[in-house]
């Protein structure tokens, strides 16, 4: 869906700029009120900017039902994991990716957007040190590859 994918990257737009104090919910509040509006542009009837409204308000990992089999292949779902997180997101990376891993259903869908925009939110340094060094040499070349793109476009070293 178009409109999560404007959601999804409108959050990280907003994090990356570093503009909002991550420690108000306030501010949590307003990245994700703007994400909410510009994503809804996107959506052509009532039900699915409902929708839209119900995940982007998920306040517990149990609200999103990611185990909920009728719908688990569901793109609002991993937005919704990934807004309980930002709202949620208590300094630890590793547990808050945990928590939403176990929760089932498309967990990896799930953690994938979560963990990119709490990602966003901690920084690199706070990233689980055995999770970076379990990586394969392989998946470090690539994700070193993607990163150095992301700097040469930010015009920086």
């Amino acid at each position: 869906c178009i409109a999560t994918c404007v959601a999804v990257n409108t959050i990280i737009a907003l994090l990356l700029q570093g503009k909002h104090d991550l420690s108000s919910d306030d501010s949590v509040e307003e990245i994700l009120f703007e994400a909410a509006e510009r994503s809804k542009r996107y959506l052509s009837d009532v039900f699915q900017v409902n929708e839209l409204n119900k995940y982007m308000e998920c306040k517990t990992f149990e609200s999103v039902q990611c185990n909920e089999t009728s719908n688990m292949v569901y793109t609002f779902k991993p937005l919704g994991s990934a807004v309980v997180g930002l709202r949620k997101f208590n300094e630890s990376f590793q547990l808050c990716m945990t928590d939403v891993i176990f929760e089932g259903g498309m967990a990896s869908c799930n953690a994938i957007v979560m963990g990119a925009i709490l990602g966003c939110h901690t920084g690199y340094k706070m990233l689980p040190k055995k999770w970076i060094d379990g990586l394969s040499q392989m998946h470090k070349d690539w994700l070193n590859s993607k990163l150095n793109c992301l700097l040469n476009i930010m015009g920086l070293p």
